[in-house]
């Protein structure tokens, strides 16, 4: 078995040649990278849904040098103190498996599944990290069996809390990352007017009890006006920011901030 669903008739995938197939006979070929594409037309609403390929580059290469390895060095540290012997480990919205290799490198043993629904951003992990299987899925519909997982990482992809909780085992945890009240705080002070803290809340997810929250914060030196502008695309920042926002970032030599997290532990009761 694959630990993957047909999203069609929900039975077990094995894997056939270069293809997954389920006993119903729905069939999902492996893309020349290795990942596997799950997320039928019938369930897309777009044509492609979720980052475009550039979007997922940008992102790739902004990670890639490093800016952000402090928070993938204490996410996977906490995976590792968290986790089992041989876990089954999810990431939910796998992006392009910056987070994930890590993760996988401090779990012992591990069986690896991840999912995003930007087709492009599955292909660049599929490529990165070859100790997993990865395909293409919509979080809010996830093609795994239920109490099949014994952690999940979420670094800022949508809290699908009611299919986190089917698919997470009794005991289980979910570490759920989002950013702290100073996160690139002088980033928005170039950018509008008035800045504002992030709010900092505590919410209840049904069947969950977050246990310990852990800040993670350290100074980002940015090299240069092409490496703030991946940062600000990979921000929400992006989506609603005043007319001539990157040419205010285009004009940088760099910029120095803070980046500020939260690792939020929540256990499966």
């Amino acid at each position: 078995m694959t630990g993957y669903l047909c999203p069609i008739c929900r039975k077990g995938l094995e894997k056939n040649g270069n293809s997954y197939v389920c006993e119903s006979r729905h069939t999902f070929d492996l893309a020349k990278s290795g990942y596997v594409n799950l997320l039928p037309a019938s369930k897309m609403n777009s044509k492609t849904p979720g980052d475009s390929k550039e979007m997922v580059l940008a992102r790739r290469d902004f990670l890639d040098k490093g800016y952000y390895e402090g928070l993938r060095d204490a996410l996977a540290q906490k995976a590792g103190e968290l986790s089992p012997e041989s876990p089954v480990y999810f990431d939910a919205g796998c992006g392009t498996g910056y987070y994930t290799s890590a993760v996988i490198s401090a779990l012992k043993d591990p069986v690896c599944l991840g999912v995003d629904i930007s087709k492009f951003a599955t292909d660049v992990t599929a490529k990165r990290e070859k100790r997993g299987l990865f395909a293409v899925a919509s979080v809010y519909d996830l093609p795994l069996e239920d109490d099949s997982v014994d952690i999940i990482t979420n670094v800022f992809s949508p809290m699908a809390e009611d299919e986190y909780r089917r698919i997470l085992k009794k005991g289980g945890y979910l570490l759920y990352v989002v950013p702290g009240p100073r996160h690139l705080y002088s980033l928005k002070e170039l950018l509008y007017d008035t800045p504002y803290e992030n709010e900092v809340s505590y919410p209840y997810y049904q069947g969950f009890e977050e246990i310990e929250r852990t800040e993670c914060v350290f100074d980002v030196r940015l090299e240069n006006a092409v490496d703030t502008e991946r940062l600000f695309a990979m921000t929400p920042y992006f989506w609603r920011t005043p007319a001539g926002a990157l040419e205010k970032i285009r004009a940088l030599d760099g910029l120095d901030t803070v980046a500020q997290f939260y690792i939020c532990v929540l256990r499966r009761i």
